[in-house]
């Protein structure tokens, strides 16, 4: 774990311009998932989504599918990036740099695919299981789950080039086969996740918003782009070198 934690930060601290500069695209996204609803905040969406539906206006309707596709779009090519780079380093030749642009249209719209059947499959567990009457934590508790069985689904199609459907069928072998590589993923994650809410909870004493924004950036400019490469790396593991 310390291993590839170490070499998961010396390849942010080396690449730090590039990370810096595809997490825009990152912060991009965050803004504008607020403006989609109350319900999507803190990482709790997709759980109220029963009294949403049935409320919405066909223009409300409109407008939070056209935001939330630009905003994972957004998402899908700043996560697609954050790996790439992890592969040209690791490829360390001209061909695989040559390669790795050449299809990086395609990894977008792979991981693009992917977020949306994602998101999908949680919005209609989070209806389903509410409808049912499960308790708020339950239905938090499976999307989180759902997420977390095919985390490695962007590292799987930008590392391997695989279609959407076979990348899903290897992310899920490979938690399976590899359930450390998964537990270390989540530990560190709550770790950074939880540094970052400590930070907001801070500033809060002092701000009346500006603390959101704080942690807003940081989970855009270093949580996300540092998990990514921390998965990508974790994943490179299943190999026995790291060399693609």
């Amino acid at each position: 774990m310390f291993k590839v934690l170490r070499k998961t930060s010396r390849m942010y601290a080396e690449n730090i311009k590039l990370s810096l500069l595809f997490s825009v695209f990152t912060v991009f996204s965050m803004f504008l998932l607020p403006l989609l609803s109350s319900h999507v905040s803190a990482g709790a969406g997709f759980v109220r989504f029963s009294s949403l539906i049935l409320d919405i206006t066909p223009v409300q309707a409109m407008v939070f599918l056209v935001v939330g596709v630009v905003s994972t779009l957004f998402l899908a090519f700043s996560v697609a990036a954050l790996v790439s780079i992890v592969k040209v380093k690791e490829t360390l030749d001209e061909a695989g740099f040559r390669k790795v642009v050449n299809v990086f249209p395609n990894y977008i719209s792979r991981v693009f695919i992917f977020f949306l059947v994602m998101l999908l499959i949680a919005v209609l567990a989070g209806v389903g299981l509410a409808a049912i009457g499960m308790p708020l934590a339950v239905v938090q508790l499976v999307i989180v789950l759902l997420w977390l069985a095919v985390i490695f689904t962007p590292q799987v199609i930008v590392l391997e080039n695989f279609s959407i459907g076979k990348s899903l069928s290897d992310a899920l072998q490979f938690i399976k086969n590899s359930p450390k590589a998964l537990a270390e993923y989540i530990a560190v994650g709550f770790i950074l996740i939880l540094a970052v809410l400590a930070v907001e909870v801070g500033l809060g004493q002092i701000f009346v918003w500006e603390h959101r924004v704080v942690s807003l950036l940081l989970v855009s400019f270093f949580v996300l782009p540092f998990l990514q490469m921390y998965a990508t790396e974790l994943y490179i593991k299943r190999y026995p070198v790291s060399h693609m």
